[in-house]
């Protein structure tokens, strides 16, 4: 299975939904903000079809000894993404530059 990139998830919702690309674009970018302005305002995201999206305090301090808040995924038992372990898919800080746009 080749990987998905943005594109081609617009591409397949767009066709899945049959609505125009940038319909489908702004669709993906408003659920994409929703989850963002939680985790910086530092709630849980609950979402059902894919898991839980959350904030946890980094392992390693940085060298000012601050600690950043890393984004993490926890995959809900739903058609094969039980397998898909804890990972991490983005930093505070990138989801804190992606609201100041």
């Amino acid at each position: 299975m080749a990987d998905l990139n943005t594109p081609d998830v617009i591409e397949e919702v767009s066709r899945r939904m049959q609505c125009y690309k940038k319909d489908a674009k702004e669709l993906l970018e408003h659920f994409a903000d929703v989850i963002a302005q939680a985790l910086v305002a530092g709630d849980k995201v609950y979402f059902k079809p894919l898991g839980v999206f959350y904030t946890s305090p980094a392992k390693r301090p940085r060298q000012d000894g601050s600690r950043r808040l890393v984004v993490k995924f926890k995959p809900s038992r739903w058609q094969g993404l039980q397998d898909i372990r804890f990972c991490r898919l983005e930093t505070y800080m990138r989801f804190r530059r992606q609201l100041e746009k």
